[in-house]
């Protein structure tokens, strides 16, 4: 199984079109996403994967099934001019990675920031862990 199958299965049940325009909801976008996620690494242990793949990948999968996404979370942000799956989905992996319910904070899951010489800065390496 490769890290986004996950993602793409819950895509096409017709999943995320149940997601709720609430920031603090257990079906909010980025809920669904982050335990998306979790269960992504899950099916790929032990392999690992950095934070700058993740987006990548998962980008490209959600841009690819936008029919299965509510209206709301395909609206651009007018001060960066960018879809809302696309801002949720860098900051999963990202800024809010270490968030008390964010990804790297879910049980099973591993998440150590590194240097990342492409780019001169840090990235999230993610893994699933049992125990």
């Amino acid at each position: 199984m490769c890290f986004g199958d996950c993602l793409k299965q819950k895509l096409q049940s017709g999943d995320f079109l149940k997601c709720e325009n609430k920031k603090f909801s257990k079906m909010a976008f980025w809920v669904v996403l982050r335990d998306v996620a979790v269960e992504d690494l899950k099916a790929c242990a032990p392999q690992k994967i950095d934070s700058d793949r993740a987006v990548s990948i998962y980008y490209d999968i959600l841009d690819e099934n936008m029919d299965f996404l509510p209206d709301f979370i395909c609206d651009v942000v007018p001060s960066n001019g960018q879809a809302k799956f696309r801002v949720a989905n860098r900051n999963l992996f990202t800024s809010n990675a270490f968030h008390p319910d964010g990804l790297g904070n879910q049980k099973g899951v591993c998440a150590e920031k590194v240097y990342n010489e492409g780019r001169k800065g840090e990235k999230i390496i993610f893994q699933y862990v049992e125990g």
